[in-house]
């Protein structure tokens, strides 16, 4: 019967046949093997599994259906057979029940039977990152180790909670509960199940981790669990598989070795190591009161209980402890001085960790480490915990998990499992046999033919200019007489030179720039930096603000010598140097894909992000798909469309009559008057439509004249730095940036004859818009926003939060459009170091 409970791998093939009767005798075998369990308690240590293999197909069938046909067959006698063994086990746990009146046994329910009192919860934790939405509530005593423990886990990984702190003299909190005791957790919202035992909470919560899909009763089916009256007369809760996990199949191939490790731990930390906290925190009556003093600041009773139930907590508790501490210490055989025992635990934990590894799990915490970080916990104010870190080496790990803890350095993996988005699938871009990727790096450097600059000359000389309208400004488009003033400088006086690197990735060459701080520069930490352009920029926007963030000392920004960055700043591919793809389908999904293995051919495990336009959409994909590798984004176009969340719509409908409701003061201007603003956005997006659904079409004319692509950029590097440029003869294109740095991105899309594929990323954007929840979707990772006020597409802070959930800096830059990396350079990296220093 342990067996058959345990195992619980069962094919779909076997409920395709299921009669009602099957299902039935299937539910009153459930629970009879509930019960039974206990009686087997020897029996399946010795049996189950050392995982609990999960089907995600099988939600709440019970795997007994399976189990009974394979063992017994398929045909009606077989099921006959089967009804019978069910009536047999049935009666035997009856009679059982009647005849062993010393160890009665009580049925423990799987969900919440009767209904939870609407208590107020005693603190909330929040976490921006928890996407589970489990709805979780622990009952608990704020210093019991094994409350403690539930919440080091949930804190670890930054689940979002409610606490209820449980009155230790009246337990009313509980009433709702057959067991007694804490923790209990109370997990769900609409179908809620409860789990005992601190054990069994983190196995439960580490297996629905694991197996995200599944339904919570499934989950729980594997840990039964029964109340039991012990030797000692007292109902115990057992749990034969509480430290065991539901391992889904495709991750089968864990170390079984690891995984008696963490359980052998768990078990110790359990069995062996909160057994002696009591002796020592009571040791004496002092230390008793005293802890129970520190219990009572920390717990904050004054603020929960009546007087007299914390005084009589306080006092009556710290006597009847001190007392039983005496017990508890003979019982546990405990040395004589106690305090020999607590250091005989922590000398045998650290022995266990050894000397080359930062914790049990190797260099990040496991479940067993959580365990005995949380153990400690409860006691951290008391006199034992002071003497225990003076007395054993300890100390290291304890801070070193702690720093884990309180940081959530978990968030990632748990974002990571419930982040419903699932990583785009490796294609091929070139025209080739579809031969393996060479992952050399290779030093590139910019070489254009002197075939390529003398035909550009002979373009230049018979460029045909046309009549501008009187007063026209750039209310028309680029202005012609303008135009007359790049033509001549490009012709007469433009020279560049450019040296990066590049390497293969599906198919494609792909160009970047990769700048380190100077060797010499001495900073603490250099964290890798994406940094990711848009259209019609190139890589050249970064020219000016690369040197500003690999330094910041120079430039008087930054926290001194902390911390700088590593920029990696790639071309997209069909952009400038990167290879244009030959095949369909490569749109921003593709391009994050390509650089995330970009910068695993860097060795760069985690990194930061940031962009704007198009890099402002494939950073966030990233983020989204591969949450655990980046460390926070940074984003300097956040544009997040009515379209796509309705109540977005909404607000901005009511915002016509009451916008003081809806969005802050500083950011009416982007919406409001809306007509005014939805009239100049279709104004200004007629290239958007050209490029999403024709851009062959245009990308023609624009191949083959230099000056039509002067013009066709240039435009739009007037509009979107300030819209009221359209005023200037110039197009204000000569308040930001030289006739350099506007011709050395023309020159980029000139040479490398790209303008036709990256006017075709809009298109294949267009065209998977409708396919893909990547655009729709929420992020999850901390993100900052540089919002500069001359850019258009950029959406106010309380659009933002919708789509970028775990925002945690909206700075509202006093000028600035959107070229922001080549406008304002400094005040751009100044606001990407204040946001990482948020994070770091």
């Amino acid at each position: 019967l342990a067996v058959v409970q345990s195992v619980g791998r069962v094919n779909d093939d076997d409920f395709d046949d299921a009669t009602k009767a099957d299902k039935k005798i299937a539910k009153t075998m459930h629970c009879a093997i509930d019960n039974l369990t206990v009686g087997f308690n020897a029996a399946t240590n010795g049996c189950i599994s050392h995982t609990i293999a999960f089907s995600q197909k099988e939600n709440n069938r019970t795997p007994l259906v399976g189990s009974l046909r394979r063992l017994f067959g398929n045909n009606s006698i077989s099921k006959w057979f089967a009804a019978g063994v069910s009536g047999y086990l049935l009666t035997g746990a009856a009679v059982s029940l009647q005849q062993t009146p010393a160890k009665q046994l009580n049925f423990w329910t799987r969900g919440v039977e009767q209904k939870i009192p609407a208590l107020q919860a005693t603190r909330k934790i929040s976490s921006e990152t928890d996407c589970s939405n489990l709805n979780l509530r622990l009952y608990q005593y704020q210093n019991c180790p094994f409350c403690c423990k539930v919440r080091s886990y949930l804190d670890y990984y930054g689940y979002s909670y409610e606490l209820v702190e449980v009155n230790p003299i009246t337990r009313k909190e509980i009433k709702f509960s057959e067991y007694k005791k804490v923790p209990i957790l109370v997990c769900g919202k609409d179908d809620p199940v409860q789990i005992n035992d601190s054990s069994v909470i983190i196995s439960f919560l580490q297996s629905y981790m694991l197996n995200p899909n599944a339904d919570l009763h499934t989950i729980l089916s594997a840990y039964p669990s029964s109340l039991i009256k012990g030797d000692d007369k007292k109902m115990q809760l057992v749990s034969p598989n509480k430290y065991f996990l539901m391992i889904p199949e495709k991750q089968q191939h864990v170390n079984e070795k690891i995984l008696d490790e963490e359980r052998k731990w768990r078990s110790w930390v359990d069995d062996c190591f909160v057994h002696v906290i009591s002796p020592n925190i009571y040791r004496t009556m002092k230390e008793s009161l005293k802890a129970f003093q520190w219990f009572s600041d920390v717990s904050d009773w004054r603020n929960t209980f009546h007087t007299w139930e914390r005084l009589t907590a306080v006092y009556l508790g710290a006597t009847v402890m001190f007392f039983v501490s005496k017990q508890l210490r003979k019982r546990h055989k405990l040395k004589s001085d106690v305090r020999e025992s607590l250091y005989d635990c922590c000398n045998e934990w650290l022995k266990a960790i050894g000397p080359d590894r930062k914790f049990m799990g190797g260099d990040r915490p496991n479940l067993a480490d959580l365990a005995m970080y949380g153990a400690i916990v409860s006691f951290e104010g008391c006199h034992a915990f002071k003497e225990m870190m003076e007395n054993t080496k300890i100390k290291d790990w304890y801070y070193r998990l702690k720093s884990q803890v309180d940081n959530h350095a978990g968030s990632a993996e748990l974002v990571n499992s419930f982040n419903s988005l699932p990583a785009t699938v490796d294609e091929y871009y070139s025209l080739d046999d579809q031969s393996p990727d060479d992952e050399a790096i290779y030093t590139f450097e910019v070489k254009v033919p002197d075939s390529v600059l003398e035909d550009l000359q002979v373009r230049l000389n018979n460029t045909k200019f046309f009549q501008t309208l009187e007063n026209s400004s750039f209310f028309y488009g680029s202005n012609a007489n303008f135009l007359h003033s790049v033509h001549d400088y490009w012709m007469n006086s433009y020279n560049w030179h450019e040296t990066e690197a590049i390497t293969q990735i599906e198919g494609l060459n792909v160009h970047y720039i990769h700048a380190k701080p100077a060797e010499d520069s001495k900073y603490d930490t250099v964290y890798p930096l994406l940094l990711v352009h848009g259209w019609p920029g190139s890589v050249s926007e970064f020219l000016k603000i690369i040197p500003i963030l690999i330094d910041p000392m120079k430039h008087n920004i930054g926290y001194g010598r902390k911390y700088a960055f590593e920029v990696i700043a790639p071309s997209i591919p069909g952009f400038a140097w990167s290879d244009a793809p030959k095949r369909k389908g490569f749109g921003p999904a593709a391009a994050a894909r390509v650089f995330l293995k970009l910068l695993d051919r860097l060795n760069k495990r985690r990194f930061y992000c940031q962009g704007g336009d198009w890099g402002s959409v494939i950073t966030s994909i990233i983020a989204q798909v591969y949450p655990e590798r980046v460390i926070g984004l940074h984003l300097n176009t956040a544009f997040v469309p009515a379209i796509a969340h309705p109540m977005i719509l909404l607000k901005q409908l009511l915002g016509i009559y009451f916008p003081e409701f809806v969005i802050d003061p500083a950011d009416q201007y982007r919406v409001y008057p809306l007509m005014e603003k939805l009239f100049y956005f279709i104004e200004e997006s007629g290239y958007f439509h050209l490029q999403s659904t024709k851009p062959d079409t245009v990308g023609f004319a624009l191949q083959d004249s230099p000056m039509g692509l002067a013009s066709y950029i240039l435009e739009k590097f007037s509009a979107w730095t300030d819209t009221s440029y359209q005023h200037l003869d110039d197009g204000g294109l000569r308040k930001y940036f030289t006739l350099d740095e506007l011709l050395t991105n023309i020159m980029i899309y000139w040479t490398s004859d790209c303008i036709v594929s990256s006017m075709r990323f809009y298109k294949e954007f267009y065209q998977q818009i409708g396919r893909t929840r990547y655009f729709n979707s929420r992020v999850l990772v901390s993100t900052g926003v540089a919002a500069f006020p001359n850019d258009l597409l950029t959406s106010p802070q309380a659009f933002v939060t919708y789509k970028y959930e775990h925002l945690v800096q909206y700075s509202r830059m006093p000028r600035g459009g959107h070229f922001a990396a080549l406008e304002e350079p400094l005040l751009l990296a100044d606001d990407i170091y204040k946001f990482s220093a948020l994070i770091n």
